[in-house]
């Protein structure tokens, strides 16, 4: 799929990578393949918000920040802003920082 100029289709085909890596227990081919599939189609909800479940369920180091950074690309790109503006609050709270999804 690597020559595949649909990038929906190609993003969901990394989705399932990761998931497929996640099953496998390989942790950072995992993020990389969820990381690549929001970036193929950063206004897919589905994709983003399987993205950030599956960074709070990993709880590595490093990943509610990720998560966090995700959130906030959701609702800048108003990829159903609600949902992601209530994430990005949640994961502010527990990161100790200021909620700064109200302001995007």
């Amino acid at each position: 799929d690597e020559d595949n100029q649909n990038l929906e289709q190609k993003a969901w085909a990394y989705y399932y990578r990761a998931l497929i890596a996640n099953a496998l227990t390989h942790w950072d081919d995992s993020l990389d393949y969820f990381e690549t599939a929001v970036n193929l189609d950063p206004f897919n909800s589905l994709i983003r918000k399987g993205a950030v479940d599956y960074l709070l369920t990993r709880g590595h180091a490093g990943d509610r920040e990720i998560a966090l950074g995700m959130a906030l690309r959701g609702v800048q790109y108003n990829v159903e802003p609600d949902v992601f503006r209530k994430l990005s609050a949640q994961l502010a709270q527990k990161l100790g920082v200021s909620d700064v999804s109200g302001g995007l």
